[in-house]
């Protein structure tokens, strides 16, 4: 994986949350999520919340090398960087500007099949969940 990070070669994105573009130039991280934490451990969305009905949007630009992300997103010292950007909205689109395919993993799985982009949309009442009343 640390070779791979380091060869890793930032791709021409752009993201865009409830219309507005966020970013747009050399992306090395394009997070989409409605939870904190990524792999159990990495704060890469920590201002996220569950119940608030938006999904969360973590941009890393090219001045962090890739080999970086993982130390970084740690204890969510990414969010002093000026290479990111978060945001939050209901519909984000990752995309690259160069017609390639994006690079996607979902939930661990490397997504082959993706084109140019994805769009992330939040759909109200979608999925029923049951929770306690009093989280003690």
């Amino acid at each position: 994986m640390t070779e791979t990070a380091e060869r890793y070669v930032p791709y021409p994105g752009r993201v865009v949350v409830d219309g507005r573009v966020v970013h747009e130039g050399p992306t090395v991280l394009a997070n989409v999520g409605g939870g904190r934490h990524r792999g159990g451990r990495f704060l890469v969305l920590p201002d996220s919340l569950l119940d608030d009905g938006l999904l969360d949007v973590c941009v890393i630009g090219d001045g962090v090398a890739a080999a970086e992300v993982p130390g970084l997103t740690l204890e969510a010292a990414h969010m002093a960087h000026p290479a990111t950007v978060y945001a939050r909205g209901r519909t984000i689109t990752v995309e690259r500007t160069d017609g390639e395919r994006l690079p996607l993993e979902h939930d661990g799985e490397y997504q082959h099949t993706i084109g140019a982009s994805a769009t992330f949309e939040v759909l109200p009442g979608a999925l029923a969940a049951w929770a306690p009343t009093d989280p003690a």
